[in-house]
């Protein structure tokens, strides 16, 4: 069990979050994750949590010739990396989709998560009605300043069932047919909180780009990849913007239900 040590901010190892046989309950209760290899450490921008094995998209790294200076041409330097130890990079010129080479490398991964305590305050099904928790005390605690993370469940299902949707990577081909798994969590953090007048409160979500099926139960970005800008909101109702990098190119904009866990820490 995960104890609040006298500094909420550190970090712990977890042997649990494997691809055999886990639940990989921490990042599911809404624990930031880090992860460490080799001398490079970064904090996860986004995590896939999906049949005992979990994916992390790393967003927030740019091409560097040593560790003290950047290179004279930059570039992002994206990775999917899965508890399977599988570590899938691209790398894109900023301010273009020019991709500047892919690699796929197999190497020793050691995850954190943190040991803040995150309380889920709410719980909210498909169709938005109330499972667990309190709208009321997930405001107040807001307004007091804490800090959220959001666990959505079942995001895009219903797209994918009307042959509209299929763009976040979650399909798989077997026999012929498409299929997609609707039990995964896709967890985030909340980069803007928003208290409406009546009531509602609405998280907003920046760091995420969009993603596609590589081996079984893994993912890497896509060869054209937009942005996947989303509102989650209460009512279980997930409005998505999707923008091209590099480019002010509209890729889609529509909104889905999803189940929605909320989890703060204050």
């Amino acid at each position: 069990m995960l104890k609040l040590p006298v500094s909420p901010f550190l970090y712990r190892p977890t042997s649990t979050l494997t691809h055999a046989g886990v639940t990989c309950s921490p990042v599911k209760s809404g624990h930031r994750v880090k992860i460490v290899i080799g001398n490079f450490s970064m904090e996860t921008d986004n995590v896939r949590v999906d049949r005992g094995q979990v994916s992390a998209q790393l967003l927030n790294q740019l091409s560097r010739q040593d560790a003290l200076s950047f290179t004279s041409d930059i570039y992002w330097v994206w990775q999917m990396v899965h508890t399977t130890e599988t570590v899938r990079t691209r790398t894109y010129f900023v301010g273009n989709v020019t991709n500047n080479g892919d690699t796929l490398e197999k190497k020793t991964v050691n995850w954190f998560v943190d040991t803040r305590r995150w309380k889920k305050v709410l719980s909210t099904k498909h169709n938005g009605l109330v499972k667990s928790g309190s709208k009321t005390e997930l405001r107040n605690v807001i307004q007091n300043g804490a800090s959220v993370r959001v666990a959505l469940q079942s995001f895009g299902c219903s797209r994918f069932r009307r042959g509209q949707d299929e763009s976040d990577g979650s399909s798989e081909e077997h026999g012929g047919q498409k299929h997609r798994n609707c039990k995964g969590w896709f967890v985030i953090r909340a980069d803007e909180l928003e208290l409406g007048s009546s009531g509602e409160v609405a998280a907003q979500s920046v760091m995420s780009v969009s993603t596609e099926a590589a081996e079984w139960k893994e993912f890497q970005i896509k060869d054209d990849p937009f942005w996947r800008f989303m509102v989650v909101t209460i009512q279980s109702r997930v409005d998505v913007s999707q923008w091209r990098v590099g480019a002010h190119i509209d890729d889609g904009h529509f909104s889905e239900k999803a189940k929605v866990n909320w989890f703060v820490n204050y």
